[in-house]
């Protein structure tokens, strides 16, 4: 290479060295004192040192995870139900009695048979071709999972023939919790609809004859 006049070159220049980066695989360079870098900033450093087995999906329902914040879950939800599954029995029935002794404290009341019935017919995790099969999936995407203080506009699984309804009418809790009563709705839209059902009995079960 010819210097431009007036420029001589620095024949004692350093070679620098190509490094990737630990953390985000980005390839940056070093002086050779500082060959044995991992890391192209302080704040993949940060990143990495917080978590290292940060993952691109989420573990439970396998959807990606497209916030910084996430490292696991793709919400609270899922990271519940990791946790609850790895739970001893011992550990649920302490938890039981916790939340019974809360609620009568509260000037509250449900029976051991009603609580074990709501626990049952709560949605449990699914994989993400169920997800895909659900009514409203588009809005998942669209605003994300709801979060009460970081994503508060965004989407939640809904009973359509609901909890309550399925208690007070004797409906199997297996029913109440079948992929084909869900639907995903706003959360906002999902408080406005409280208790209520948006589909009725004979419906549900001819929707899970054809799911």
């Amino acid at each position: 290479m010819v210097p431009r006049p007036g420029l001589e070159l620095n024949k004692d220049m350093p070679t620098l060295y190509n490094i990737t980066c630990l953390e985000c695989n980005n390839i940056f360079q070093v002086i050779p004192r500082r060959k044995t870098q991992k890391y192209c900033s302080r704040l993949c450093h940060q990143n990495h040192v917080r978590n290292p087995t940060r993952t691109p999906n989420c573990i439970v329902c396998n959807l990606v995870l497209t916030k910084e914040t996430q490292f696991k879950f793709c919400s609270n939800s899922c990271s519940a139900n990791h946790t609850n599954n790895a739970r001893s029995q011992d550990s649920r029935d302490k938890q039981r009695v916790s939340l019974l002794l809360t609620l009568s404290k509260q000037g509250k009341s449900r029976t051991d048979a009603k609580n074990i019935y709501w626990a049952a017919s709560s949605f449990a995790k699914w994989p993400i071709e169920i997800w895909k099969k659900l009514p409203g999936f588009g809005l998942l995407i669209e605003h994300g999972i709801f979060h009460a203080t970081k994503n508060k506009n965004g989407a939640v699984r809904d009973h359509m023939l609901s909890k309550s309804h399925g208690w007070e009418n004797g409906i199997a809790h297996s029913t109440i919790a079948h992929p084909a009563n869900c639907q995903i709705i706003l959360n906002f839209d999902n408080i406005k609809k409280g208790v209520k059902s948006s589909i009725s009995h004979e419906q549900l079960l001819r929707e899970i004859n054809n799911f």
